[in-house]
């Protein structure tokens, strides 16, 4: 699943990139802090739906285009796909 979140959070990078926009300024727009933009960009931030939108509308492109090449990655469980790292304990 980490390649997922990898793989959006380099579209992400790469959209700030065209638009000239620092990790700052999405961090301002979308009222989170810096460093949880760096995560989401890093890939080592499980992202929501919610946030998925809301940064889709502040760098003018869908949720499509913020995932795309993320799809193909392989997914054990559907479920978890917006919920990150997620633990059993025994």
């Amino acid at each position: 699943m980490a390649g997922l979140f990898t793989a959006i959070g380099s579209n992400i990078s790469a959209r700030l990139d065209q638009l000239r926009l620092s990790q700052t300024d999405l961090a301002e727009k979308i009222g989170v802090s810096k460093q949880v933009v760096n995560k989401i960009v890093q890939g080592k931030k499980a992202i929501n739906a919610v946030e998925l939108a809301s940064i889709a509308t502040v760098l003018k492109c869908s949720v499509d285009e913020l995932i795309e090449n993320a799809q193909n990655q392989t997914i054990a469980d559907p479920f978890l796909l917006m919920m990150g790292n997620v633990s059993k304990s025994s």
